[in-house]
């Protein structure tokens, strides 16, 4: 998607600059969280769902330089979402974009059983179900459930245990028994995993479209 790839060139030098707690946040930079969370979406094939998934922590990118944390990020992440209003009126329902993204905190805090009286309302939103799904991609935590041995053979986006990002074609997915850790090799070059996080499905740079 053309809008999603002008947002990663436009806002990604500064999420790979961003490291994260890493008992929230395993990844090892909060572009590589971006990504992922967009791969985690893709398999519902909602343009919305995938928008907010680019947008929903770029907030942070303000959040570290004023407070250095993340607290009220989504607040901003949907300020700037508002600043795109046009572009993505063109090709979503805008106001469903923004919506996600102004409330995935609250989301994922419901999800997880923090409830207030606002998280309570929020479950009876017409638009509860995608949020919830959103929700469940952005969780980091539990994002084992997105592993699959479908990459092989599909271009994907590494971080090394180094930080460096690499990209290429997955030529093996799977356990390595001898280090006891998962590994991925990309152009005959082995990458071992602390966690599954660290690969995603990248997007088609001819196409602009996400696999």
């Amino acid at each position: 998607m053309e809008l999603v790839r002008k947002i990663l060139d436009e806002y990604g030098i500064e999420l790979q600059s961003i490291k994260e707690r890493r008992d929230y946040h395993p990844e090892y930079s909060l572009l590589q969280h971006v990504l992922t969370v967009i791969d985690n979406v893709s398999g519902y094939y909602s343009i919305e769902l995938t928008l907010a998934a680019a947008f929903h922590d770029l907030g942070k990118i303000e959040t570290y330089k004023i407070y250095g944390n993340s607290y009220g990020h989504e607040v901003t992440s949907a300020w700037i979402v508002s600043e795109h209003h046009k572009e993505i009126s063109r090709v979503a329902n805008f106001e469903l974009v923004w919506w996600l993204v102004k409330n995935h905190m609250l989301g994922s805090n419901a999800i997880e059983g923090r409830e207030n009286r606002r998280s309570k309302a929020l479950k009876k939103h017409r638009w509860w179900n995608w949020l919830e799904k959103l929700c469940k991609a952005d969780d980091m935590l539990n994002s084992d459930k997105y592993w699959a041995d479908s990459l092989i053979g599909e271009r994907v986006f590494v971080t090394t245990n180094e930080g460096e990002m690499v990209a290429g074609i997955c030529d093996f997915l799977g356990y390595n028994y001898t280090f006891k850790s998962h590994q991925v090799t990309v152009g005959r070059s082995p990458i071992l995993l602390k966690n599954l996080n660290q690969v995603c499905t990248y997007f088609n740079t001819q196409t602009g479209e996400f696999k």
